[in-house]
């Protein structure tokens, strides 16, 4: 297995090169992720084959210094290493070395695809698995006790039982409050509105307005109100019921929500034989969650577009972008990225 660099003649980009004896492990030509750098060319020559990927070249090695991991990273790790498996494919060296980050925190899953082997045996999906577990647990950075409980009892775990979608969905549902079981089942650790936790303790309850000195239950002794003051209390909360009451319509809204909107567009690239360009939002309106630079996967694909209005969405292929392109939701539902011939200027302005 040898690493090298060289320049896809079409680009002038830079490119990584894996070459080895034999065929590649699975499909990594089918490979679609946004955290898995996509196969530019997989040649054979005589025995030998090589795999061409694109090399980021704003990306940082995580063995090298690269800034440490949050949560939303580890689970694109392992959302990343679900899609190579689904693939067909066994990673087989996975490590801080196999891991790089871009700007603003992007995670890329370098390597799928070639026949990393072990030393000693030939490796499986659920070594990918619980090697990534053990990677995270280094690379993270204050995640919550939940995630690491979680990659804690994957890294420590028979490799047999390890999945990586499993895993992920697990480490989603432990950010958002809950832990997984063994069986895959949740606890939920967090309570519905309202709720409160309860002490625990089997004693009888405390009387109203008690409390403890040296562990002897004392009562608090209440004075004396005045009756006047009671009935001013009465009368003041009869006034601001009343006013409720007559206002309901005015500051009440009906508890209706209207339900979550999602338009589909079909995204494109011309010419057909143009590079795998990744999806970018360059524009987009108010009320969205898809800030600009937010990536939407390789063209051509359906995307998920969440609010009506003018969206700007351009192909980016390493310093080669393609023309930014007007889509109006929801009166449009496809979009073609054109790409000019040669290389185009990185920072044309998106047409208005």
């Amino acid at each position: 297995m040898t690493v090298g660099a060289g320049r896809d003649v079409a680009t002038g980009l830079q490119v990584r090169i894996l070459s080895f004896e034999g065929p590649p492990r699975g499909d990594p030509i089918s490979l679609d992720h946004p955290n898995v750098p996509g196969v530019i060319a997989a040649e054979t020559v005589g025995t030998a084959t090589h795999l061409v990927t694109l090399i980021p070249h704003d990306d940082r090695s995580l063995e090298g210094g690269a800034p440490a991991l949050g949560p939303a990273a580890v689970i694109a790790a392992f959302d990343a290493l679900a899609a190579v498996h689904e693939a067909g494919i066994v990673h087989g060296d996975i490590g801080l070395h196999q891991l790089s980050q871009g700007p603003g925190g992007h995670l890329l899953l370098l390597g799928a695809g070639a026949p990393w082997r072990s030393p000693d045996h030939e490796p499986t999906a659920g070594d990918d698995v619980r090697a990534l577990a053990v990677a995270m647990l280094e690379a993270g950075r204050d995640l919550p006790s939940a995630v690491e409980r979680v990659l804690q009892r994957t890294a420590s775990a028979p490799a047999a039982n390890a999945d990586a979608r499993r895993l992920a969905n697990d480490l989603e549902r432990a950010l958002r409050g809950r832990d997984a079981t063994e069986d895959g089942s949740a606890v939920v650790k967090d309570l519905p509105p309202g709720g409160v936790y309860k002490s625990g303790e089997t004693g009888p309850p405390r009387k109203p307005g008690s409390y403890d000195v040296g562990g002897r239950q004392t009562t608090r002794r209440t004075p004396r109100r005045a009756p006047t003051l009671v009935l001013a209390i009465l009368v003041v909360v009869g006034l601001v019921a009343a006013a409720s009451w007559l206002l309901r319509d005015r500051d009440a809204p009906a508890p209706t929500a209207e339900p979550p909107t999602a338009y589909v567009v079909e995204v494109t690239v011309a010419p057909a034989d143009a590079p795998p360009f990744s999806i970018v939002v360059v524009d987009a309106p108010s009320g969205t969650s898809l800030t600009p630079g937010t990536r939407l996967g390789q063209a051509p694909r359906r995307v998920l577009l969440d609010v009506p209005g003018r969206w700007v969405l351009q192909g980016v292929f390493g310093d080669l972008r393609s023309r930014p392109v007007i889509v109006r939701v929801p009166d449009a539902s496809s979009a073609t990225l054109t790409v000019p011939p040669g290389v185009a200027d990185p920072s044309a302005t998106p047409p208005r």
